[in-house]
């Protein structure tokens, strides 16, 4: 069973609306689950569902703590069902109510792919979730040196390395 982190990021943001997992036998009814079915099948990694909800989902919906299909996915390491949501346009920078955007979330864990593919949707490098926190950062205080390096490669491609 997969276990899929809803808050990952107090020590950063402080003030956590809560914690939690969603797993696959998660009620939708729970207090920690989204309720958008499309949240739920993303948060999963069920990609055949994602597939079937998009034609009549809203990819803008967003769970209690502000989470897109796309942070969900991005959260998971489910790199296929980050590429379908971004190509069916989902908003590489969105942000959840914390201020964290997907990008946050793969940079500071790690998840190359998944960073490559949002970078390429449009994510900003720059973005930052508070004063200072920047995906750049996330990466390099995780020891993300992979990821740093990509970003740090976009950043001065575009003028803008910190």
């Amino acid at each position: 069973m997969r276990l899929v982190p809803l808050v990952m990021f107090c020590s950063f943001f402080g003030g956590c609306v809560g914690l939690g997992v969603l797993t696959a036998s998660t009620s939708v009814a729970s207090p920690l689950s989204p309720v958008d079915p499309l949240l739920v099948a993303a948060a999963n990694g069920r990609i055949a569902e994602v597939r079937a909800l998009l034609p009549q989902a809203d990819l803008s919906a967003r769970d209690q703590h502000g989470w897109t299909a796309l942070h969900h996915a991005t959260a998971g390491n489910f790199v296929n069902t980050v590429a379908l949501l971004l190509d069916r346009g989902a908003d590489a920078n969105a942000k959840n109510l914390a201020g964290v955007a997907p990008l946050h979330f793969a940079c500071q864990e790690g998840y190359l792919a998944v960073v490559r593919h949002l970078l390429d949707a449009g994510a900003s490098p720059g973005l930052e979730a508070s004063p200072g926190v920047t995906p750049l950062n996330l990466a390099l205080a995780a020891e993300r040196d992979e990821v740093a390096e990509l970003l740090l490669g976009v950043l001065e491609a575009k003028g803008g390395a910190r």
